[in-house]
């Protein structure tokens, strides 16, 4: 063999064993080994075995950010709060509608109830002043941004009495049910909750109201061929909480009796504390007056 022929050989057999140990090499490294990107000259990642990999990818050819349909964790962090926040919002109007119906029984939780409207005075809402006055005849304003299922006022009132600078009273109403519910010998309404505050000229809360209401749906009464003013059934309880620590609450159940709306002392069944804490009392006080001050604005 000649000297020429041994040379082109064994150049021959050193191209295959380089090649031989690069496709080796490319073998064990699998999925991470690199590539140049005809696109840019540079090195990426060759995902041509990952289960999954987009064309481009396949190719060695950078994806466009923009396009990426990946989802962060903090932005699924913040859907599941999202989501917690939702059904428990909806939860506490479940538990609304139950507690104003409790009412009708002569059962009251007057912390919960409290509780409740504390944590709309509370929320970021919107005031918007209305045009028709209350049921008070005073300043209507509705606090747009409440829970989903409610509908929020903050009615702005005053008092015949010179010690009184302010009387407040914030509204929250249930969204009416697809079908009214028929309770007591008439259909119903969507019921209603109101807590009312009688504020001198420090702030200082010198009593506090709680009202519950479900009044008769007129309309589906009417439809149905019932009389309402032939009858007596319960609308809610007024639960009085003096300021003054010698003085207990007071519990007074509103009714309709033929056609006339009425009102007697009773001994309601109270749940929960008789008397709200000072401190919840007090902040409620204080969220409400900071309402009426948006509002002066």
């Amino acid at each position: 063999m000649q000297p020429a022929t041994k040379l082109v050989l064994v150049g021959v057999l050193v191209v295959l064993a380089l090649g031989v140990a690069r496709i080796i090499s490319l073998r064990e490294e699998g999925p991470k080994a690199l590539i140049p990107n005809p696109r840019t000259g540079k090195e990426s990642r060759n995902e041509m075995d990952t289960p999954g990999s987009s064309e481009a990818s396949r190719v060695g050819i950078d994806e466009p950010e923009g396009d990426s349909k990946e989802v962060r964790p903090q932005e699924g962090i913040a859907e599941l709060a999202e989501a917690k926040a939702t059904a428990e919002a909806e939860e506490a109007v479940r538990g609304l509608r139950m507690d104003l119906h409790e009412s009708l029984l002569g059962r009251l939780n007057p912390d919960a109830l409290l509780a409740f409207a504390q944590g709309i005075a509370d929320g970021e809402c919107e005031p918007k002043i209305l045009g028709d006055p209350g049921l008070g005849g005073g300043v209507r304003v509705a606090l747009q941004g409440v829970h989903e299922g409610l509908a929020a006022f903050l009615e702005v009132n005053h008092s015949s009495d010179p010690e009184i600078a302010k009387v407040l009273t914030l509204e929250i109403q249930c969204d009416p049910e697809e079908s009214a519910p028929f309770v007591e010998g008439s259909f119903r309404a969507a019921p209603l909750m109101s807590v009312k505050v009688w504020s001198d000229h420090d702030g200082n809360a010198k009593d506090i109201v709680i009202f519950t209401d479900i009044p008769p749906a007129y309309a589906d009464c009417k439809q149905a061929g019932l009389d309402i003013n032939q009858s007596t059934f319960d609308l809610g309880l007024v639960y009085r909480i003096p300021q003054s620590q010698s003085a207990p609450p007071t519990v007074r159940q509103n009714y309709f009796e033929y056609g006339l709306p009425k009102n007697r002392e009773i001994s309601a069944l109270v749940q929960g504390p008789a008397t709200p804490s000072r401190e919840r009392m007090e902040r409620f006080n204080r969220q409400l007056l900071k309402l009426h001050e948006r509002v002066s604005q």
